[in-house]
């Protein structure tokens, strides 16, 4: 085995992955950046589910064009932000391919509670842990050759909300939790489908970056 771990709680596990071509393109982000930007994807469940992460097995796909330099930069940086908060990475696999593709397993300890998408109820109010939309608009712009900027940054760098998961899980009376990463209506019928109940929402009360407020 890549790595014998030992969890003191309930293990709760995911995984995601990172393709060129169809996540990024190679000029958007350098390799640093980019390693920070999969781990913080990849981490965004577990953090719904408030759970502390704490180990990662990485398995890179890499075309021959690629320089090491690059594929070192990418480990570094996804490195830099999982020791930040606490997750070694223990293993993983290294393979050729035509494009350049990141698979990141994550796996965490349960907190008191695994918060769940199934567990809304009629009456529940709807909260947001930060602005939305900076990223969605920064991946506009790259697309349109503009590299720099505030959305840009934040679609490089999403947040982390591995504390606020935890928050979460100790607080009595929080229903459903779900992360956000594929957009808020996807992700919120994900919750309605799950708890069989429908949502409304205003949509002049979402919060914005005040860049794309802008």
């Amino acid at each position: 085995p890549h790595a014998c771990v030992r969890l003191r709680r309930d293990a709760v596990v995911t995984v995601d992955c990172v393709v060129e071509g169809v996540h990024f393109r190679r000029g958007w982000m350098r390799p640093v950046e980019l390693g920070r930007r999969a781990f913080r994807a990849a981490v965004s469940d577990l953090s719904a589910c408030g759970a502390s992460p704490r180990f990662a097995l990485l398995a890179l796909t890499m075309p021959p064009t690629l320089a090491v330099a690059e594929a070192l930069g990418f480990v570094r940086g996804l490195v830099r932000d999982a020791e930040g908060v606490g997750v070694a990475l223990v293993g993983g696999n290294v393979s050729a391919a035509p494009v350049f593709t990141a698979t990141l397993t994550i796996i965490g300890e349960a907190g008191p509670r695994v918060l769940r998408r199934d567990e809304a109820r009629a009456g529940d109010a709807i909260y947001l842990t930060g602005p939305l939309g900076g990223s969605a608009a920064g991946v506009l712009l790259l697309e349109r050759g503009i590299t720099r900027g505030p959305l840009q940054t934040i679609h490089r760098r999403p947040p982390l909300r591995v504390d606020a998961g935890r928050a979460l899980a100790r607080l009595r009376g929080v229903g459903a939790v779900i992360d956000v990463s594929d957009g808020l209506v996807q992700d919120l019928s994900h919750i309605c489908e799950a708890s069989g109940v429908s949502a409304m929402i205003d949509v002049a009360s979402v919060p914005m970056p005040p860049a794309l407020s802008r």
